[in-house]
């Protein structure tokens, strides 16, 4: 028996019917809980609403993960040229230099380069957990010349 995934565990406890066209996809309501909604209210969007707050929210959230950035990047360089690794700001938080490294990973090619055989590298392979994703796409424009 198949592992159900997270999303259709949710859709399952919710009581969410399956849909099998495109018109009873357009006839759904999308619920947005007050707790998360910024009017603090229930909202109810069409499908088709939904989707298009998905994508203004998605362009927000980039506009401000690029300000996050570049207001880290000043600040980091503050904080390298006044040699200061801590700074205590107000209300007893601080503000601090950090470093770290990404998750190691072992290269199969160079234990393959080593001489480990390649079935003991699938065995010590461990997928990682599945995971579901809406993605809206967006055309490609088409290139004048």
């Amino acid at each position: 028996m198949a592992t159900k995934s997270k999303l259709e565990k949710m859709a399952e406890e919710a009581a969410i019917p399956p849909y099998t066209s495109v018109e009873g996809l357009l006839a759904a309501e999308v619920h947005v809980d007050a707790s998360i909604s910024p009017s603090q209210t229930n909202v109810v969007y069409s499908f088709d609403e939904a989707i298009k707050r998905r994508i203004e929210i998605k362009g927000m959230q980039d506009k401000l993960a690029a300000e996050y950035k570049a207001l880290n990047d000043e600040l980091l360089l503050l904080m390298l040229a006044e040699n200061q690794k801590k700074v205590a700001l107000w209300d007893g938080m601080t503000f601090e230099v950090r470093q770290g490294r990404g998750a190691s990973k072992i290269e199969a090619t160079i234990l393959l380069e080593k001489g480990v055989p390649l079935e003991t590298i699938q065995e010590a392979t461990v997928e990682g957990v599945a995971y579901q994703y809406v993605q809206v796409n967006v055309p490609k424009t088409k290139k004048t010349e």
